[in-house]
């Protein structure tokens, strides 16, 4: 089957349904997205070691340019009232990656921070992240942000919200797909701040920042609704929340939870709150955007009867049932 390739070149800095569409895809259809790293190319990766930020020592960056992504796409077919569901088929890096530990204050300073807070490019070699001379890790490719077009005025790329965005999910990877609510004609939708590897919850203010391709299919739900951003993986959902705080983030996330259950076994809400004391599990996806992202993880054997019909089927040939 050809697959039809969108190249990093067409970049948005929003989530818009005024920027025109830069390829229109079929649901089911195999597409390959090239992704930019979350500063667009500003830091030379080419050579590992310590980056020295700074006007007098060869490297600047315009925060301006943070979180390059690559779209919008239109899914033929996708309109509001619609579910459309992006899954991942492939994931990988090109090139090597950087990391900006506690970036924020990095930048303000312009890297007169302690050694161990030295931003770094790291080498991404066959099979392990080379973090020093004598550190390896292994890697964890997920995506950091997708969403579709809102209804309403551009979304700036960096904020969490229910189009999607950068809820920064440590399991947006390969064999898991993300869930949203159309809101425009074509979904129109953007992605991109792919990682090689990042901390649940993005502790250390940043990830393994890369350049990527990602191979996906989108699925049409039609005439379906989800109260926000829900995430699949082989063995949970994963219902998000956002918010400004860390205690809103987790307010909505346990709420639209408690919600889809009680929808789909019928239950009343303490019965709900029961489901999630024996098996939810709260997390935080990360607390270093202008909205932070929460989500609440429930095991498919309970979840999958409840939220889809036909469980036995693959993912992508279920019908949404909400």
């Amino acid at each position: 089957m050809a697959v039809k390739t969108i190249e990093r070149r067409h970049k948005v800095f929003q989530f818009s349904r005024d920027d025109p569409p830069a390829a229109e895809v079929e649901p089911g259809e195999l597409v390959l997205v090239e992704t930019t790293d979350s500063l667009d190319g500003q830091i030379d990766v080419s050579r590992p070691g310590k980056i020295d930020l700074g006007p007098g020592n060869g490297t600047t960056v315009d925060p301006g340019r943070a979180l390059p992504l690559t779209g919008p796409i239109a899914v033929r077919g996708a309109a509001p009232g619609d579910v459309l569901a992006a899954e991942i088929v492939g994931l990988v890096a090109t090139g090597n990656a950087f990391i900006l530990p506690e970036f924020g204050e990095l930048l303000a300073t312009a890297g007169a921070m302690e050694e161990q807070w030295a931003a770094r490019v790291v080498e991404l070699k066959r099979g392990k992240i080379q973090l020093t001379e004598t550190l390896q890790l292994p890697y964890n490719f997920m995506v950091g942000c997708l969403g579709v077009a809102p209804a309403a005025a551009p979304a700036d790329t960096p904020t969490p919200g229910d189009y999607g965005g950068n809820h920064d999910c440590i399991h947006f990877g390969q064999r898991s797909a993300l869930y949203l609510q159309v809101q425009v004609p074509g979904a129109l939708v953007s992605l991109g701040d792919v990682h090689a590897a990042m901390g649940d919850g993005e502790s250390a203010g940043t990830a393994v920042e890369c350049d990527g391709e990602v191979l996906l299919r989108f699925r049409l739900y039609p005439g379906r609704s989800i109260p926000g951003p829900v995430l699949e993986t082989e063995a949970e959902w994963m219902v998000f929340g956002h918010g400004p705080t860390t205690d809103e983030a987790i307010a909505m996330a346990k709420h639209r939870a408690i919600d889809l259950l009680m929808r789909r076994l019928a239950v009343t809400r303490g019965d709900a709150y029961m489901v999630l004391a024996a098996v939810g599990h709260l997390r935080l996806n990360e607390t270093v955007n202008p909205n932070c992202s929460a989500r609440v993880e429930i095991p498919k054997y309970v979840a999958d009867p409840l939220l889809w019909l036909g469980a036995e089927e693959p993912a992508a040939q279920r019908e949404l049932a909400l």
